[in-house]
C-alpha cells in the first residue's frame, strides 16, 4: 500500500522496516530484463511484493544462475495464473523467444510498473533500491 503526499510516495513498511507493496500480476505477460540492473531491480519489486520463485526461493536469491543461463534474452513470467495451483502466483524464467512462441506479451519494467496500481513510480523504486543497500552492507 502506498500512501499518498503532494510531495513524495512512501511505501508503506512492515514491522521491521521494510518496503512492501502488492503487485498486479499480469494474464499471459512477461517482462524482458535484457540488463542486469534492470534483472535486479524487478527482482526486489518482486521481493518486497511479497513473489517467490516457483522452487519457492526469494526474488533476490540464485540471480546468477538465470543471468548465466538466458543472458539477454531472459525474461520474467510474472503471469497472474500457471497450470498447477502449486505453482499461482510464483515467478518463473526462459528466454524472449520461448514467450514468444508461446504468444505471451513481451513487455518492458516500465510498462509493468506503470500496470500497478497506484504506478511504481522512480521515487518507489529509489526506495526499494536503498532498503536493499542498506541490508546488504
Amino acid at each position: 500500500m502506498i500512501q499518498n503526499s503532494k510531495l513524495t510516495q512512501i511505501l508503506e513498511k512492515d514491522k521491521n522496516g521494510k518496503p512492501i507493496f502488492n503487485l498486479i500480476l499480469l494474464e499471459k505477460t512477461v517482462v524482458y530484463v535484457p540488463t542486469k540492473e534492470s534483472y535486479d531491480e524487478l527482482m526486489r519489486v518482486c521481493e518486497r511484493g511479497g513473489l517467490k520463485w516457483a522452487g519457492g526461493n526469494l526474488p533476490t536469491k540464485n540471480t546468477n544462475n538465470f543471468r548465466n543461463c538466458f543472458g539477454e534474452e531472459i525474461c520474467i513470467n510474472l503471469d497472474k495464473t500457471f497450470s498447477r495451483k502449486s505453482t499461482e502466483g510464483k515467478i518463473k524464467v526462459c528466454d524472449k523467444s520461448f514467450y514468444q512462441k508461446k504468444g505471451y506479451k513481451i513487455i518492458s519494467p516500465q510498462e509493468f510498473y506503470n500496470a500497478q496500481n497506484p504506478k511504481i513510480t522512480p521515487e518507489i523504486l529509489k526506495e526499494v533500491n536503498e532498503y536493499f543497500e542498506r541490508i546488504k552492507n
